[in-house]
């Protein structure tokens, strides 16, 4: 494993903690330990979109920051690396939309970072392990 990249929830759930599996926390704990933590900047994008809800029930607890802080402060306190978004994650991301199944920017490009960088995703979204079952070749998974 060259490193461990977050889910957007996976990373809120880190932070502000949520019960995780033992699988997920033992492979971010061995990444955070080796310097191979990684989140998107689509993680970013993704908070601050999901803080934006109408129903604020559904908005991530920012502990009172605004998104851009809060993500500064968790990707520091978990010690993760911002992976810069390249061209060729652009393209992979363009190309998830036919094996995916569906089209949702944040995670294709989150599925593309894992894929192009070959870090093990850290998610519990069902259509991600879903897709990583079907292509294991493509995307390797820890359920959280």
């Amino acid at each position: 494993m060259t490193g461990v990249l977050l889910d957007t929830h996976a990373l809120i759930w880190l932070y502000d903690p949520v019960p995780m599996s033992v699988d997920a926390l033992l492979a971010v704990e061995g990444a955070a330990l080796s310097n191979s933590l990684h989140v998107s900047p689509m993680s970013a994008w993704e908070l601050g979109a999901a803080s934006r809800k109408k129903n604020p029930v559904l908005r991530p607890k920012l502990r009172g920051l605004n998104p851009e802080d809060w993500f500064v402060e968790a990707t520091s306190a978990l010690g993760a690396i911002s992976t810069p978004i390249s061209e060729a994650i652009g393209l992979a991301a363009c190309a998830l939309p036919l094996l995916y199944g569906y089209s949702d920017p944040g995670d294709c490009f989150l599925m593309a970072t894992a894929h192009v960088h070959e870090f093990t995703f850290i998610t519990r979204d069902q259509r991600i392990l879903d897709f990583a079952r079907r292509c294991p070749d493509y995307l390797k998974v820890v359920s959280c």
